[in-house]
């Protein structure tokens, strides 16, 4: 028996006792009631040979999200039973609870079906290779794919010094791994489809496609059909309510000065978060949420379960210094939240940088789209 199917013979077993499974497949669950919460915040501690890569796997979490919510730790020789934030707890994306949603600035995937989320971590586009944001659907499934690689990524990789050939058969040669699955968008160059690389899951790590775990891509290709929609969005900041409290999670955005990250429309998505839930919101808390980029659901609110009529005058309050800004641009946005929230660093920008290379990004085979098969 292969490990795909060992491993998801024990998850169906931890889902029948209770237990979430942590085994390298989809975390699943439930569709809130009410709300936008899923998932718990979990640690783990580090063994001999672990590195960020190798607990990925374990908890099914990508690179990237690891290092937002541990950024003490090395992510190549972490610290022997030192403990370790899994960041397993998500504010579902702000998009239709239906079929796939990609969010490229968090590096994960979601595939909502039967009252059920499940979320995988993803590699997506890097720098002058970007996934393209936009609504689109699967329009064809391949096992064992063969990769003919376009002639654009042949004559890139010639420049760097790697010689591709036209087509890669299945095997453990092919970047394509053992699935595939093509999208509608461009004609149909790009894919989600599994890797030979495990390193570049959780990274901005490929030619334009959406890679995946070997497992989480054979768990996803025997769900969905063809004609399942895909959206994928770009969204650094999102903004959830668990029943009482208001949260925001703050990812590194994939670009400066891309509106997914940008500062202003997280204001205004948490200043209707709040007045919908009668809460009022600690703006200095925003920023900090803001700043940091953990990568985790944050509380933000105050005044819950308080007086709605106090709550809404201490959103006033806060929000016309904010609104004064107009967030024209980013720096006025950020220093419009400063404000806000009363701290002495007014004018200080909150970090919005790139989200760094996957170290192989140079070297890798790659793994645009397959071609014409």
């Amino acid at each position: 028996m292969n490990k795909t199917r060992v491993t998801s013979l024990l998850k169906w077993v931890a889902l029948a006792i209770g237990l979430q499974p942590v085994l390298g497949l989809a975390l699943t669950f439930s569709l809130p009631m009410e709300g936008d919460m899923v998932g718990r915040i979990q640690t783990t501690q580090a063994e001999p040979g672990d590195d960020f890569v190798s607990i990925g796997e374990r908890f099914d979490v990508g690179y990237y999200e690891l290092m937002e919510a541990n950024p003490e730790v090395n992510p190549h020789a972490p610290k022997i039973w030192g403990n370790i934030t899994v960041p397993t707890r998500f504010i579902l994306p702000p998009a239709q609870r239906s079929g796939i949603v990609v969010n490229l600035a968090e590096l994960r995937l979601y595939y909502f079906h039967d009252g059920k989320v499940l979320t995988f971590p993803v590699g997506v586009g890097r720098e002058g290779w970007g996934t393209p944001v936009c609504l689109t659907k699967i329009v064809a499934k391949t096992k064992l794919p063969t990769w003919n690689v376009p002639e654009s990524i042949r004559t890139a990789r010639a420049q760097e010094g790697v010689h591709l050939p036209k087509s890669v058969p299945p095997g453990p040669e092919n970047p394509l791994g053992d699935y595939a699955m093509r999208l509608s968008v461009s004609g149909g160059t790009y894919l989600m489809h599994g890797t030979n690389d495990v390193t570049g899951v959780g990274r901005r790590s490929s030619s334009g496609c959406i890679r995946m775990f070997p497992e989480d891509i054979e768990e996803l290709f025997a769900l969905v059909s063809v004609g399942t929609p895909v959206n994928i969005i770009n969204e650094a900041f999102k903004v959830g309510w668990d029943g009482t409290r208001l949260y925001l999670e703050s990812h590194v955005p994939l670009d400066r000065d891309v509106a997914g990250g940008s500062i202003g429309p997280m204001v205004e998505a948490v200043k209707a978060a709040a007045q919908k839930h009668h809460v009022g919101v600690d703006w200095a808390r925003v920023a900090q949420v803001a700043e940091n980029q953990e990568g985790m659901p944050m509380v933000v609110s105050v005044n819950a379960g308080g007086d709605a009529h106090l709550a809404a005058m201490e959103d006033l309050k806060h929000l016309k210094a904010i609104e004064g800004s107009h967030a024209e641009d980013e720096k006025a946005a950020r220093v419009a939240l400063a404000d806000a929230s009363n701290a002495d660093e007014e004018g200080d920008e909150v970090a919005s940088g790139e989200l760094p290379q996957a170290e192989n990004d140079s070297t890798s085979s790659g793994d645009p789209a397959m071609g014409n098969e």
